[in-house]
């Protein structure tokens, strides 16, 4: 399957598509190598881990979307958000792997302050689920995938603002709640909205029985 030749929704900002082309630029991308095939949903046929690049030089930006195979439809459908982004300095991934139905363990080397050409030593790995066509982290601690890079915010605990709302993985109606409300702890009660669609919010929580011990954890609320 060609990659540039079909239609992505942006893998990392709601409501925005993305071009896939022989090209340079921040509004645009290139396919970094072959796509990795593996059976991540289970169905017994290869689906795709496809690595694209924004951007050039020091200013990339790199990320890695699931697409899955759809028989029925004999064509493959992303997967939101992508599984990983990562630009210069940042952690890097140097494996993803499928461990079962809908379950992927991402492996990256995390930076302690190393210089931007040193490779990170020190590994950690992380359980993403994907359902119904999105993913989120399951382990270490729950979470979406696109989290404020440095929380602080007071978290307060939740009340009648979130109700039997469960927390989603990306702001889409038809995605499926990643935490149940009778799982959250407490909540930010003054959620972000910029780049998000009308009506929903980033809300960082604290989950009752898979906490981030220090970590920031986010999901939707629409």
């Amino acid at each position: 399957m060609d990659f540039a030749d079909v239609d992505w929704a942006h893998p990392a900002n709601p409501g925005e598509t993305f071009s896939v082309q022989d090209s340079r630029g921040m509004d645009v991308g290139v396919v970094q190598g072959e796509p990795q095939y593996m059976d991540i949903d289970g169905d017994g046929h290869a689906d795709a881990i496809v690595r694209v690049r924004q951007g050039a030089g020091n200013g990339f930006l790199d990320s890695r979307s699931v697409w899955l195979w759809d028989p029925g439809a004999e064509e493959a459908k992303q997967v939101l958000p992508a599984l990983t982004l990562e630009a210069r300095c940042d952690d890097m991934t140097t494996d993803i792997e499928a461990v079962g139905a809908g379950k992927l363990v991402v492996t990256r080397k995390m930076r302690e302050g190393e210089a931007c050409a040193v490779t990170p030593t020190k590994t950690a790995k992380f359980t993403m689920e994907i359902e119904d066509g999105f993913a989120w982290q399951t382990d270490p601690f729950v979470s979406a995938l696109r989290c404020p890079a440095s929380p602080g915010r007071e978290l307060h605990f939740r009340g009648p603002d979130l109700g039997n709302h469960g927390l989603k993985p990306w702001p889409d109606e038809s995605a499926p709640d990643m935490v149940t409300a009778e799982d959250v702890a407490a909540f930010d009660t003054n959620g972000e909205t910029q780049g998000l669609p009308a009506g929903w919010t980033q809300q960082s929580f604290i989950s009752k029985t898979n906490s981030a011990d220090g970590e920031s954890q986010c999901g939707y609320l629409g």
